[in-house]
């Protein structure tokens, strides 16, 4: 055995155990990012029961609301005002750049997006409420399996890699 084939194994056993790591960060991001997705949701209940109008509401929420969410608000208050186009559409739009989102919760923010901006304010909080409950099921749903998931996949990456680096040599 030449030290370019231990090298290779090497190389190749970190490499796995770098991708199981990697895969395990996109389960959490998912998590986290529907936690977000929550939280901006209860703030803009908030909001939206306080008697502001939803375009002021959406403003507000973008504030607040993380990096991954703040275009996506933002946007949604400006197309409000600005826009020909239904909100309901426009919150369609915004909600399929979320690739990461679960179906079923890409459901419920559907669902919701129905609601909004149609009836009166009782009724939008308890669409958003329907729909932070909903969606607060599916993070719990979402957190066990990033934890349960998130250590097989590392196991894996790095058991494959063994593997392969042993086959190697």
């Amino acid at each position: 055995m030449t030290w370019v084939h231990g090298l290779g194994a090497a190389l190749l056993f970190l490499g796995s155990t770098a991708a199981g790591f990697a895969l395990r960060c996109e389960l959490y991001q998912r998590a986290h990012l529907l936690a977000a997705v929550i939280d901006s949701l209860q703030l803009l209940r908030s909001d939206i029961v306080g008697r502001l109008p939803l375009p002021e509401a959406l403003r507000h929420t973008a504030e607040t609301a993380p990096d991954a969410l703040h275009a996506q608000y933002t946007a949604l208050a400006d197309g409000i005002t600005d826009s020909d186009r239904p909100f309901y559409e426009q919150w369609t739009a915004a909600i399929r750049t979320f690739d990461t989102l679960t179906p079923d919760a890409r459901a419920a923010l559907l669902t919701l997006g129905a609601q909004l901006g149609k009836y009166d304010a009782q009724l939008q909080r308890q669409a958003l409420d329907t729909c932070i409950a909903s969606l607060q099921s599916i993070s719990a749903a979402l957190q066990d399996d990033a934890r349960r998931r998130g250590k097989l996949v590392c196991g894996l990456g790095a058991t494959l890699g063994l593997l392969a680096a042993v086959a190697l040599l």
